[in-house]
C-alpha cells in the first residue's frame, strides 16, 4: 500500500487565495504529514446528465456536512459547464447543482468556512490560464447545499464571485 506524504517548503511566499484554496498544507517549514493509505472508493458513473457531465473532473472536495458525499466539477476548458456534481463515495449521483458564475477554467475546490460561522462553503479556483492570456483569475464561493437521499432536478445555487491578479 501506498502512503501519500507531502512535506511543506516555503509555502509562506505564496499569494493569499492559493493558500485559502488549500494547495498547501498550512504545516511548519520542512514539516512532512502522513496522509494516510490510498484506497479505491468507487467508480464514477458514465451516465450522468445532462450528457457530458464529469468528462474532465479537475477538483473534488470531500463533504462534511452531507456524509459520503463527495464534490467534484469539470474543468471549464473545452465546454465544461458552470455545474458542481454531488457524487456518493461509491461514485454513484447524488444531485447536480448549476453555479451562478461562469466556468472559464475551474482547476480545483476545496471546502472551507465562510461568512456564516458554522456553515460550510465550497471554493472554486477560476485559476486556469493554459494559453498564459488571463491576467484575471478569481475564487468562486458558494454556500454547502444539502444533498437530498435521492437526484431531482439541477438544483441553482447563488454564488460570490472574488476576482484577483497576480502581482506580475
Amino acid at each position: 500500500q501506498e502512503t501519500q506524504r507531502t512535506c511543506n517548503r516555503g509555502v509562506h511566499a505564496l499569494p493569499v487565495p492559493i493558500a485559502v484554496l488549500g494547495f498547501v498544507l498550512a504545516c511548519a517549514p520542512g514539516q512532512c504529514v502522513t496522509l494516510g493509505a490510498f484506497a479505491n472508493r468507487g467508480t464514477l458513473p458514465t451516465n450522468l446528465q445532462p450528457p457530458g457531465t464529469a468528462t474532465q473532473t479537475s477538483g473534488m472536495a470531500a463533504s462534511r456536512h452531507n456524509p459520503g458525499v463527495l464534490w467534484i466539477h469539470d474543468d471549464g476548458v473545452g465546454g465544461g459547464g458552470s455545474q458542481i456534481t454531488a457524487i456518493r463515495t461509491n461514485g454513484a449521483l447524488a444531485q447536480l447543482y448549476l453555479v451562478g458564475a461562469q466556468n472559464r477554467d475551474w482547476e480545483d475546490m476545496t471546502l472551507g468556512p465562510g461568512e456564516v460561522a458554522g456553515r460550510d462553503y465550497l471554493y472554486l479556483s477560476e485559476t486556469g490560464n493554459n494559453s498564459l492570456t488571463e491576467t484575471s483569475f478569481a475564487i468562486v464561493r458558494v454556500a454547502e447545499p444539502d444533498v437530498p437521499a435521492t437526484p431531482g432536478s439541477i438544483v441553482s445555487l447563488a454564488a460570490e464571485t472574488f476576482r484577483f491578479r497576480y502581482p506580475s
